[in-house]
């Protein structure tokens, strides 16, 4: 299935300027259609003080964001037309509660490509968690760390392989984009997410049917979590993006004790696509 329809949730910040660098990047590949996305709940003003104040004062609040958020409208506008694709590519804005809306939106595209979840007080509400978002929604979510500055689109992808659905899924949903790469590489850790790689039904097998220059690295030992064993093996071969499936346990499980897609989220460095 070919990519058409990007959807590039944006707030504007930080966290988002470098997702939607990559996604113009992706759509001009592509030939794709670019769609930034403003979902937001209350303010931190509105949240903390709502019980406090009046309704005028209330107002007062409300148009001050809405005027905010056009303003970031504006700006996606703006990045944009410079990078020469405004005409194919559009802008929503919408209220929601914990992304359910921006989950079931992003339903209908291809990828969506976002950004770190900022923790800021003034832009939380505005900063979809990743995770989350490929959890709800279904679809593949490439999460591009805040300070990336890849001039192209990665090349050289790692795939963290265990043999599991979500793997599975991950692969089948990269496949696109995985046959358009230089190279891949499969990571396995631990003797049973090794045993099904080569030969018949091999997930290496199916990735050389499909044209794709495969190899495999291997690490024995189980030390330190999954998560430190892939962003190791990123810089081992020196990898540019991470396929992955997400959540293979509980979230809750992962936000509790941790977890690979939680650990790797927090420290890679380099864009991670993640499908649940």
């Amino acid at each position: 299935m070919a990519i058409k329809s990007i959807l590039c949730p944006y707030t504007g910040e930080a966290n988002s300027a470098a997702a939607l660098s990559y996604a113009l990047k992706a759509a001009k590949h592509h030939d794709a259609w670019v769609t930034g996305a403003l979902s937001h709940g209350p303010g931190y003003i509105e949240r903390q003080f709502a019980s406090m104040v009046g309704e005028q004062i209330l107002g007062m609040l409300r148009e001050q964001s809405e005027e905010f958020y056009k303003s970031i409208q504006t700006r996606f506008d703006k990045e944009v037309a410079a990078a020469g694709w405004g005409e194919k590519s559009e802008f929503a804005e919408f209220e929601d509660q914990e992304y359910q809306a921006l989950s079931a939106f992003a339903r209908g595209f291809d990828l969506v490509i976002i950004g770190e979840h900022s923790t800021d007080m003034n832009e939380s509400h505005m900063s979809p968690h990743p995770d989350m978002l490929a959890l709800q929604s279904g679809r593949p979510v490439l999460m591009i760390p805040d300070d990336f500055q890849g001039k192209e689109l990665s090349s050289h992808v790692l795939i963290a392989w265990d043999g599991k659905r979500a793997a599975a899924r991950a692969v089948g949903e990269a496949m696109v984009m995985l046959e358009q790469k230089g190279k891949v590489t499969l990571l396995t850790v631990g003797e049973d997410a090794a045993s099904n790689i080569d030969g018949i039904g091999g997930i290496r097998t199916l990735l050389t049917r499909h044209g794709i220059d495969t190899s495999h690295l291997h690490h024995d030992k189980m030390s330190g979590g999954i998560g430190k064993h892939i962003l190791e093996a990123v810089d081992e071969v020196s990898a540019e993006m991470i396929v992955m499936g997400a959540y293979e346990h509980s979230k809750f499980s992962h936000e509790f004790f941790g977890g690979p897609t939680t650990h790797v989220l927090k420290n890679s460095k380099v864009p991670v696509l993640l499908v649940h």
